[in-house]
């Protein structure tokens, strides 16, 4: 009995792991992407495409490898890119290069955001590097800083939707001050200037 109920155990164990690692594998599956490197050749004769390695690229780690052909003999200008599918005679160009079989590689790839090769650089290196472009991620909107309550106007709903408090009513003068005032001056400068006495005045002080 003891042994029959290890062994039960021991087998819904297995099973469990078994099952977490198929997990885990397609999981890294998901984000596991590659793709072929053709060149097609800009010279009439060499019309064929060149094959010039595999790229494989995780979208998770961003980890990438470019796996070199090194039986390519073309050198000169193509016109470098991805096919829609293997074998295909027609490439996408995404990258007018030169071609040496005696020199590395430097790839750049710009990834889209369904995580295809949306461009490629493909260029001559004393070493060869792979480089990979993500777009961008959306940025959070940060916190918003604490600025003074909006100015309320007189007689206007407020805030809250009530009725804001009216002012206190104003005298004349604190209403017309700025008629009344230019006026007043006007009236000062034409008028209150001339301090001379009148001949009139003059002779009867002399008597």
């Amino acid at each position: 009995m003891l042994l029959s109920f290890l062994t039960w155990n021991v087998i819904v164990l297995v099973t469990m792991v078994s099952a977490v690692t198929q997990y885990n594998m397609a999981s890294l599956d998901q984000y596991q992407r590659s793709a072929v490197i053709y060149a097609r050749p800009i010279d009439i004769e060499a019309d064929k495409l060149i094959r010039l390695g595999i790229v494989t690229y995780n979208l998770a780690d961003d980890t990438v490898s470019f796996t070199k052909n090194t039986s390519v003999t073309y050198q000169g200008l193509a016109c470098v890119g991805v096919t829609v599918q293997d074998h295909d005679e027609s490439i996408r160009c995404r990258s007018l290069s030169k071609i040496s079989r005696d020199s590395q590689t430097l790839l750049n790839l710009y990834i889209d955001e369904k995580g295809a090769i949306a461009n490629l650089d493909y260029l001559n290196a004393p070493e060869t590097h792979v480089v990979l472009f993500k777009p961008a991620r959306s940025i959070r909107p940060g916190p918003k800083p604490l600025l003074k309550e909006p100015m309320v106007l007189v007689g206007l709903k407020g805030p809250s939707g009530g009725q804001t408090a009216q002012e206190a009513p104003k005298s004349f003068i604190q209403k017309y001050w700025m008629f009344i005032v230019p006026g007043l001056l006007a009236y000062l400068i034409f008028t209150g200037g001339d301090n001379t006495p009148d001949s009139a005045t003059v002779e009867t002080v002399k008597k």
